[in-house]
C-alpha cells in the first residue's frame, strides 16, 4: 500500500496522476480491507492501522476515487486520530508522523477532525443535558401523589455511577496541570452502543418509568441514525469545486440551537439511509452550538 501511495504523491507533484490512476487496474492492485484492529495494541504500541487508513484516504483524494474517499474519511472520522487533540502522542517523536499522509492535504486534515469535534461534542451534550436535569431543583420524577423526593438523587447517582464506570466522565479537582481526558481515540459507534447501556434502576417498584434510560435511548438512536448519514463523510467532487459549501467550520452566524422533539424522533423520513432530509438534518445536529434534548419537558 505505501508503494502505491508514495508513487501517486511523486505523481501529484508532477501532475500525472491521471496516469496512475489508469494503470491500477494494470498492475492488479488491492485496496486493503479496514482492519478493524485498535490503533494501540496491549502493550501501548502503536499498530499500523491508523497509518494504512490514512494512505487510503490520501490515495483516493489524490487519483480522485470519491467513493473511497467518503468510506474511509468516515472511518477516521468515526475512530479518531492519534494525532488529533491538544495534547501530542505520549512516547511517539515528530519523525513518526513525517510521511504525507499524516497531514493530509488541501484542509482535508483539519475539516476530518473538526467534524469528529463536533460529533462529540454532540454526544456528550447528551450526557451533560441529563446530569443537569436530574442534578437541578426541578423534580425529573412525576409519579404525581406517588413522586418521591429521593428518586432524582437515586437517578444522578447512578448516571455517575455508570458514566465513571465507562470512563466517560471524570471528576477533576481544581489542582492545576491536569490533563483532560483524551478523547482522540474513542470510537464514536462504541460510545453510542455505551450509552445504550445506560442502567434502568428504580428507587422502589412503583417508578419503573422513572429514570433517564427511557428518555435517552430514542436520542441515542437519532443520533446513530445521523452518524450513518452521507454528510457525515468527504464528498470529493464538493470539496474540490464549493469547499465553503460543504465545509462544517462555521462561518460568521452564531450556531443554532437543536431542539429533540417527539416529532423529530418519530419522523419516518430518518429511516432511509442517503436521503437528503437526512443529510441536512444531520449537518444541523452535528454543527449546532447549544442542544436542548429535552424540550418537551
Amino acid at each position: 500500500m505505501s508503494y502505491v501511495t508514495t508513487l501517486a504523491i511523486i505523481a501529484d507533484r508532477f501532475d500525472a496522476t491521471a496516469v496512475v490512476a489508469r494503470a491500477l487496474p494494470d498492475l492488479r492492485f488491492k485496496w486493503p480491507i479496514t482492519s478493524t484492529r485498535p490503533y494501540v495494541d496491549d502493550a501501548g504500541r502503536p499498530t499500523d492501522v491508523e497509518g494504512a487508513l490514512r494512505q487510503k484516504i490520501l490515495l483516493a483524494w489524490l487519483l480522485n476515487q470519491p467513493m473511497r474517499l467518503h468510506r474511509e474519511s468516515r472511518e477516521l472520522i468515526v475512530r479518531g486520530s492519534r494525532i488529533w487533540g491538544v495534547f501530542p502522542p505520549e512516547g511517539e517523536h515528530e519523525a513518526d508522523f513525517a510521511a504525507a499522509w499524516w497531514n493530509l492535504p488541501d484542509g482535508i486534515e483539519e475539516e476530518l477532525e473538526h467534524r469528529r469535534s463536533c460529533i462529540l461534542h454532540t454526544v456528550a451534550s447528551i450526557q451533560r443535558h441529563f446530569l443537569a436535569r436530574y442534578s437541578s431543583r426541578d423534580r425529573q420524577c412525576k409519579l404525581g401523589y406517588d413522586s418521591s423526593a429521593a428518586c432524582d438523587p437515586f437517578q444522578l447517582g447512578q448516571m455517575l455511577k455508570f458514566l465513571l464506570s465507562r470512563d466517560l466522565l471524570r471528576l477533576a479537582d481544581y489542582a492545576p496541570g491536569r490533563e483532560p481526558h483524551a478523547s482522540r481515540l474513542l470510537d464514536l459507534e462504541d460510545l453510542l452502543a455505551t450509552l445504550k447501556q445506560l442502567p434502568s434502576y428504580q428507587v422502589d417498584k412503583h417508578h419503573l418509568n422513572c429514570g433517564p434510560r427511557l428518555r435517552v435511548d430514542p436520542i441515542i438512536d437519532y443520533v446513530k441514525a445521523m452518524l450513518a448519514a452521507n454528510v457525515v463523510s468527504l464528498p470529493l467532487a464538493e470539496w474540490k469545486r464549493r469547499r465553503s459549501d460543504v465545509s462544517w467550520v462555521a462561518g460568521g452566524d452564531a450556531p443554532p440551537v437543536f431542539a429533540f422533539t417527539r416529532a423529530l424522533a418519530s419522523d419516518q423520513r430518518l429511516r432511509y439511509e442517503g436521503a437528503m432530509y437526512a443529510d441536512g438534518m444531520a449537518r444541523r445536529l452535528f454543527t449546532a452550538g447549544e442542544w436542548d434534548w429535552t424540550p418537551e419537558g
